[in-house]
């Protein structure tokens, strides 16, 4: 079914040759047992049509023989779109999982090796995830100008019950500070006993056959070192400290990270209590921080459950399934993600979308501005303007702002009495991501007020006069309400429920992404970015397949052997997650904290 594994080894010397060829006949077996349209020959297709140089040239040079990089990745990818995504559930599967065994030609490697393997390949995902894009402009299934974008929440693995505040944090780095002390003076100790010994003393044998030191090379340091090194000791270590030096080593370095996080947090917390009044104000203490997952946000997931999390955000293209674009933050809500997304669309795919359907959050006038000055046009949900009467209203309060007239040609506004209001001032409001929005200010003369019918309904202090404020981006917010209010505008928006909305809900659902499986922001775009390119890899190779076309293999290693093009299935629209795509069930990824 294709050459063997040995054939045209031109760079044997860095490569382990894999146990098993297409002519073994534990593969052989395997193979006939897959289904023509198996996970794990799609999943194979996809990879071998993929660039690897820059991933195998990382190899080159140093370290020893490694594994196949091909075939580790098709282990990988099989395994993240399958719901697996912890690397030790991946060796297990290299041993027992038929459909793994076979991707991965015989290899066994450790849990150790999939860890490290995994942080090798966050330099290269984006890379990938730009060639798959670029065959699917290239070929013509997408034009890449309309897309959908939504975040969603997905737990860190910190525990959410192990949350400290600055007092706490500072207690227990000064600790882990004496434990290492400590360690330190353990791991000298037998040095010292080595030249108390060559100065002479003497040792005698008691009762039991314990040798003891009788003349004076043992001293008070001894002494200490001995006592922080016996099991009473041990015992009196806190139940949050690690168990070895090099635990704690590493325990610390993770607390002075959370060191650092905590203080730029709490300078934050600062400068927004300072805007508030007394009584509204929090104090310091109420910060937090998770000392494993120093990067996450702390906050409420779908589930309402207060823990640390990211924000997974997602561009779905309009027309395929194809995912545009990802990024992960650590931010609680959505607010000041839209032009972040719009320029890492422009990176991966050249120019700015269009079009971009977000959801009510992203209808800031800063965001709006920014689309009008790069030509994305916005669609996104805003509050519909009252009645002009205001009888539709339902709750008592002052007359709204809609109510009141705008004038371009005046630029100013008139009251619902007719009453024209002048202007009184201009500040800058701070948004959110530090942009600076200016807000013009009009009063209603007070004389007016004071006279006025509808006084009392309008403004609590007539003698003072009503203000209304009007940002120096509102016409925009008119013009994006007009334009969902266009039947045109409606039918448009429906189609993001189709859309991004899917993708996340498949993450979640079926590939298990509800809580990542590493610590930091690093291993969470690396997950999420494996994700997306697998989806978007299988919807092409299915997409080229149902055309009828053959899909070409090149590779570039000698070690995997090449594999003809997949058989044509049956013609079948294109769907998310199809049921040849998830295997049978295993184990859960991570258990609730």
């Amino acid at each position: 079914m294709g050459c063997d594994a040995d054939a045209h080894h031109t760079d044997h010397g860095h490569w382990f040759t894999p146990p098993w060829t297409t002519d073994s006949p534990q593969w052989q077996e395997i193979d006939r047992r897959l289904d023509e349209n198996d996970l794990a020959r799609r999943i194979r297709t996809a990879v071998l049509r993929l660039d690897l140089t820059e991933l195998r040239r990382a190899y080159f040079g140093v370290g020893k023989h490694a594994f196949p990089p091909e075939l580790m990745l098709m282990v990988v990818l099989y395994e993240m779109h399958s719901g697996q995504l912890h690397p030790c559930r991946w060796a297990a599967d290299c041993r027992l999982f038929d459909p793994v065994k076979w991707l991965v030609m015989g290899f066994q490697p450790s849990p150790a090796y999939f860890y490290t393997f995994r942080k090798r390949l966050g330099a290269q995902l984006r890379s990938w995830n730009q060639q798959v894009l670029g065959w699917a402009l290239a070929e013509g299934w997408t034009k890449g100008d309309e897309a959908s974008i939504d975040g969603t929440f997905v737990a860190a693995l910190g525990s959410r019950h192990r949350l400290v505040k600055a007092q706490t944090l500072a207690q227990r780095i000064e600790a882990l500070r004496a434990a290492l002390q400590a360690d330190g003076r353990a791991a000298r100790a037998p040095a010292a006993d080595a030249r108390g010994d060559s100065d002479g003393g003497d040792t005698t044998t008691v009762p039991g056959g314990t040798a003891t030191t009788t003349a004076g090379s043992v001293g008070p340091h001894a002494e200490a070192v001995s006592a922080a090194a016996t099991p009473t000791a041990a015992a009196r270590r806190p139940y949050w400290m690690a168990q070895t030096p090099a635990g704690r080593r590493r325990q610390l370095y993770r607390f002075r990270q959370a060191r650092d996080r905590l203080d730029d947090l709490l300078a934050h917390h600062a400068r927004r209590e300072a805007h508030k009044s007394k009584p509204r104000r929090r104090g310091a203490d109420q910060v937090r921080i998770s000392p494993s997952e120093p990067e996450a946000a702390l906050g409420r997931d779908k589930l309402k459950t207060f823990r640390p999390l990211y924000n997974v955000h997602l561009a779905s293209d309009l027309d395929t399934p194809l995912i545009l674009d990802y990024q992960v933050h650590a931010t609680t809500t959505d607010a000041g993600l839209f032009i972040p997304t719009v320029e890492a669309l422009k990176r991966t795919l050249g120019d700015e979308p269009k079009r971009a359907l977000v959801d009510g959050i992203y209808a800031t006038a800063a965001n709006l501005a920014y689309g009008a000055d790069h030509g994305v046009t916005i669609y996104a949900p805003v509050d519909k303007e009252p009645a002009a009467d205001g009888k539709a209203a339902t709750k008592a309060g002052p007359i709204p702002k809609e109510q009141f007239r705008w004038s371009a040609t005046e630029e100013t506004y008139y009251c619902p009495e007719g009453r024209r209001l002048v202007p009184s001032g201009s500040r800058v409001a701070k948004k959110e991501q530090d942009q600076e929005i200016l807000i013009y200010q009009y009063r209603c003369p007070p004389r007016h007020c004071r006279a006025c019918p509808r006084a009392t309904g309008c403004t609590t202090a007539p003698h003072k006069g009503r203000t209304v404020t009007r940002s120096q981006h509102e016409d925009k917010v008119e013009a994006l309400r007009q334009r969902m209010q266009t039947p045109e505008g409606e039918a448009l928006y429906k189609r993001r429920g189709q859309t991004v909305e899917p993708r996340i809900g498949d993450l979640k659902a079926h590939r298990g992404l509800r809580c990542f499986a590493g610590f930091g922001m690093v291993l969470a775009l690396i997950q999420v970015g494996l994700l997306v390119l697998i989806h978007n890899a299988l919807f092409l190779t299915r997409a080229r397949q149902q055309l009828g076309e053959p899909v070409p293999i090149q590779t570039s290693s000698p070690d995997v052997p090449s594999q003809p093009a997949a058989a044509k299935p049956p013609a079948t629209p294109w769907t998310h997650s199809p049921a040849s795509d998830r295997p049978s069930p295993r184990p859960p990824n991570c258990a609730a904290n």
